[in-house]
């Protein structure tokens, strides 16, 4: 019986070892925010302590400087309120108004928002590039005449699906496309008006 020809290794520095390299590095950081964020307790506007910590204040978390991503977490700042507390609302209405980014629950998964001239924050704290949108959350379908242009189905759709979980994306006047959703959560269509 003859042997097996041996493997031959893949180049060290070909292209897909390349992309491998990028999504672990990606994957390393994204670990790194996610366990920063937790030894926070973060729990967002809906989390069942108060308190006000910094991601630096917890053993585990880099030093500013040694990782891209550490300065970020040492000015991680969490303030917890339940979200029928009474108030609750209102200081997460407040905190927008700062410029600070808030997270809060909406029927499908957690939102985090910023005020509409502290965008570029939302954009940095999600590590999101700048040409992927992010979804504009409405209080009521009403709103989305003032930001794009609404089609006879997309009208058919929100009246028929809002509040819920549908996101529709629509054109809007010099701004290219953006999505909208009108969450069906009280908290989050509060926070939103």
């Amino acid at each position: 019986m003859a042997a097996a020809p041996p493997a031959r290794a893949r180049p060290p520095f070909s292209a897909g070892a390349r992309a491998r390299d990028r999504c672990a590095h990606r994957q390393r950081l994204r670990r790194c925010r996610r366990a920063a964020l937790r030894s926070t307790g973060a729990r967002g506007v809906a989390g069942s302590r108060q308190s006000v910590r910094s991601a630096a204040d917890h053993r585990g978390v880099a030093r500013a400087g040694s990782t891209p991503r550490a300065a970020y977490h040492r000015l991680v700042k969490t303030r917890l309120l339940k979200a029928d507390a009474p108030g609750a609302v209102e200081e997460a209405a407040a905190a927008l108004a700062r410029g600070e980014l808030v997270a809060f629950p909406t029927d499908t998964v957690y939102g985090l928002s910023a005020g509409q001239e502290h965008v570029r924050k939302l954009y940095g704290a999600k590590d999101r590039p700048q040409e992927k949108r992010i979804p504009v959350l409405l209080s009521d379908a009403s709103n989305l005449e003032a930001s794009a242009i609404v089609t006879p189905a997309a009208r058919a759709l929100a009246q028929k699906y809002w509040p819920g979980p549908l996101t529709i994306v629509l054109v809007a006047p010099r701004r290219g496309t953006l999505a909208f959703r009108v969450p069906d959560h009280p908290v989050a269509r509060r926070l939103i008006a």
